[in-house]
């Protein structure tokens, strides 16, 4: 990425290498596949998934303030280009007026009531030496372009934030399924140690003990309840719409384990692409046009002046060519002294360029920082998921013993089916970890910038 002479330096020292998470790429098996695409949650193939996203770029209050921001960059950009470019003007005036018979107005007008009239053409065009012209393009550019990026990461926070609610969502609906399968366990538990009970063959304690699981079971159930319903009221109040769309909202089916795509090789010119780094960047490179601009103030201001008019006091002859009028020439303005505004106009423009510079260099290495923990999550997330599947396998073995000496006799109803508990937590876990390979796929996308591409100039 092209930077300018007086910047370079500062950026490219403060550059990280990322060595380490090459190898953490290739270790996990995730070298295979291209860079993010723009659209990325395409590739979740989740019909649901697409939809709520593009109602929410759609609506989303934050995307449509930033598209404000854009439209009000344009034009600032609009305004710093006509000022360096040659400009017209057209003057007409017409007026009566009565002279003082002992002012400045010499005889015969003096004491006199007098017409006056004019009408012409004005040009004026700023030479804009020593590059003040293309600084201060320049400035503008670098704020029309860090608006654009400004955009692109508003709404890739906007759409990674909604995926990521729409898996709490698929979360929220397994712990609430999970919950009510372990309740009706319970119930059946209870139903049997009360008959039990009642027939003498079972004390009291166990079927009080067997209660209070029971109420507990049913406290969970309401508790997982409530999660899925915030979740879903969030992710409704995120794409822009109403409570009752939220609770219509349906939880996503845990599906297969998917092969995340990420880049062959993540470099930094790579990282570079993410939103929040151009916006970085072209601030830096704002902050240097503004920075030149300071210094061509201590230079003359060279610009080119023609005037073209008729002039007359009396109307009816005003466009007589005698009256024509006519002026060129060259101005040519310097500041001798100004009280240090000059110094400290300079001075202030060399800060800013500094703080761009240490935001820059500080937005990579937290990118850096980000992708890195992005990896070990997945990686973390895949090991995870294999352990619950597992310990999902043992659990279901496990089960089938219980109902295996359960029909021979040498176990009671009351353990085999207190049984069934660790199968259905082993279930669950499953499934969270399965929910949590695509958060921390969302999570690594989102560290890549999700495919952004910054415009052409």
């Amino acid at each position: 990425m092209p930077v300018a002479r007086h910047e370079a330096p500062k950026i490219r020292l403060a550059a990280p290498r990322l060595g380490r998470e090459r190898l953490a790429l290739h270790k996990e098996g995730l070298a295979s596949g291209t860079w993010p695409p723009t659209h990325w949650w395409r590739s979740f193939h989740d019909p649901v998934l697409r939809r709520l996203i593009r109602v929410g770029l759609q609506n989303n209050n934050s995307i449509q303030i930033a598209e404000f921001h854009v439209r009000a960059a344009r034009a600032s950009y609009r305004l710093a280009q006509s000022q360096t470019e040659l400009s017209l003007d057209a003057q007409g005036r017409l007026a009566r007026e009565r002279a003082s018979a002992t002012g400045l107005v010499p005889p015969p007008f003096a004491g006199h009531t007098l017409s006056y009239g004019s009408a012409g053409l004005g040009a004026q065009y700023d030479l804009a030496s020593w590059g003040r012209r293309h600084w201060a393009i320049q400035t503008a550019v670098g704020a029309l372009r860090a608006t654009f990026a400004q955009n692109a990461e508003i709404r890739l926070l906007v759409s990674t934030e909604i995926a990521e609610r729409y898996w709490e969502m698929a979360a929220a609906a397994c712990r609430l399924q999970q919950a009510r399968a372990v309740l009706a366990v319970h119930k059946r538990l209870r139903a049997l140690l009360g008959a039990r009970m009642k027939a003498g063959i079972q004390g009291a304690i166990r079927y009080d003990q067997e209660a209070a699981d029971t109420a507990l079971a049913r406290a969970a159930v309401q508790e997982a309840r409530l999660d899925l319903r915030s979740t879903q009221l969030s992710l409704a109040a995120l794409v822009g719409r109403g409570p009752r769309f939220g609770l219509r909202l349906t939880a996503p089916s845990v599906r297969h384990v998917p092969t995340p795509l990420f880049p062959d090789h993540i470099r930094l010119d790579l990282i570079a692409r993410r939103p929040d780094i151009q916006v970085r960047y072209w601030q830096v490179r704002e902050a240097y046009a503004g920075r030149m601009t300071a210094r061509a103030r201590y230079y003359p201001d060279i610009s080119l002046d023609a005037r073209l008019a008729y002039q007359s006091i009396t109307p009816a002859d005003l466009l007589d060519p005698a009256n024509l009028a006519a002026r060129f020439g060259p101005a040519i303005h310097l500041p001798l002294f100004d009280s240090g505004a000059r110094h400290a106009q300079l001075k202030v423009s060399r800060s800013r360029f500094d703080i761009a510079v240490a935001r820059y260099n500080e937005a990579i290495v937290n990118a850096a920082a980000q992708v890195a923990g992005a990896l070990e999550a997945v990686a973390t997330a895949r090991q995870n998921f294999v352990q619950a599947q597992r310990a999902r396998h043992l659990s279901e073995q496990a089960f089938m013993l219980t109902q295996a000496r359960l029909k021979a006799g040498i176990l009671g109803r009351v353990s085999a089916r207190r049984a069934q508990i660790p199968v259905l937590v082993a279930r669950y876990r499953q499934q969270r970890a399965r929910i949590a390979i695509d958060e921390a796929s969302i999570r690594v996308l989102k560290s890549l910038g999700g495919g952004y591409h910054a415009p052409k100039p």
